[in-house]
């Protein structure tokens, strides 16, 4: 059965969608693009934005065509999940390539928000002569790009908030390091955390529940651990300030001294989003909030953050401290042996 036009365009920008998904460890703040170059309703090449600085989803799909298909391109449909740039960065603009590739067709999923871009390319691609369809998958297209967005127009990291909570709405109790998770929910947290540049935690997580941050139970590396300690109260003998892991320490306290591997950044003006602005001057575009209550509700309550992902267990604590209040739309729900995990995002 032959697809229907817009089908087609869909099918090929899911693929589009899966290209882009694989340089998600290596982007850094630029977006994570895919993009495939059709002819007949076959594949003839496709590539992806694989590392910040380095070559885009466009050229990356053109440079993939066999050289016995270069003449195909004259003929042939571009398809990428985000507007080609138009500006001279690390990399020429892409752009361009379409045009000295003399591709006549080209389907995007959604425009690029970067002033630089913001529909000029596509605005270029018409004038000259190229067939432009815009708007494909866009809600997903939008999605995929989400980290992009906030580190591009609100400069600062892509947050997270994650958390555990009891099956009665409870994540912990006062002073009391309690573990409430299964071993699959422990490694899937594991895999997050070699997926973000940072993970967060406030003075009284680090004080009660003593954690190591790391990832040590999947592949990839470690986040940057980010510690606030406003006024000095976490000892020296945590995991955190002892082991040789490297850690950004924020803190009010002129007289905070200098450990090694740490690095200490006074905040005068204690604020979350001056702490978010330095933590972007620090090339940490996405950051894990794993708490405490008070730290994430702040998250919340300023609306400085773009995703959750929330546990919900089988225990039952019965009295403690009761989980954040977070509302957003809902998308997702998977669960983990008895674990609930819970998706949503800001907007």
């Amino acid at each position: 059965m032959i697809m229907g036009e817009s089908k087609l365009h869909e099918f090929y920008m899911r693929r589009c969608f899966e290209l882009a998904k694989l340089g998600s460890k290596y982007t850094k703040k630029n977006p994570m693009v895919g993009a495939v170059i059709t002819y007949d309703n076959k594949i003839i090449g496709e590539g992806y934005h694989k590392e910040y600085g380095k070559q885009h989803a466009e050229v990356n799909a053109l440079n993939s065509v066999q050289e016995k298909d270069k003449a195909l391109l004259k003929e042939a449909t571009l398809y990428v999940s985000l507007e080609p740039c138009f500006h001279e960065g690390k990399t020429p603009p892409c752009v361009d390539a379409v045009l000295k590739n003399s591709i006549k067709k080209v389907v995007v999923s959604c425009l690029d928000p970067f002033e630089k871009v913001a529909g000029k390319s596509i605005n270029k691609l018409k004038a000259n002569g190229v067939d432009v369809t815009t708007g494909i998958l866009e809600k997903q297209g939008r999605y995929l790009i989400r980290k992009f967005i906030a580190n591009t127009i609100e400069k600062r990291p892509y947050v997270v908030l994650k958390f555990a909570q009891s099956y009665d709405g409870y994540i912990g109790k006062k002073d009391q390091a309690i573990w409430l998770t299964n071993k699959f929910s422990k490694t899937l947290t594991h895999k997050w955390r070699s997926e973000v540049d940072g993970i967060m935690v406030g003075t009284q997580t680090a004080v009660v529940d003593n954690p190591k941050l790391t990832n040590r139970l999947y592949t990839g590396d470690s986040p940057m651990r980010i510690i606030l300690d406003r006024n000095k109260r976490i000892p020296d003998s945590t995991h955190v300030l002892s082991d040789s892991y490297p850690t950004l320490m924020f803190t009010q306290d002129p007289n905070y001294k200098l450990i090694p591997n740490k690095t200490v950044i006074h905040i005068p003006e204690w604020s979350l989003p001056t702490i978010l602005q330095k933590l972007y001057e620090q090339e940490i575009y996405s950051l894990i909030v794993e708490g405490g209550k008070s730290l994430l509700q702040s998250f919340i309550t300023e609306e400085l953050w773009d995703e959750y992902r929330i546990f919900r267990t089988q225990k039952n604590l019965n009295s403690g401290i009761k989980a954040p209040l977070i509302q957003s739309k809902f998308f997702a729900q998977e669960v983990l042996d008895g674990d609930v995990l819970s998706y949503g995002y800001r907007k």
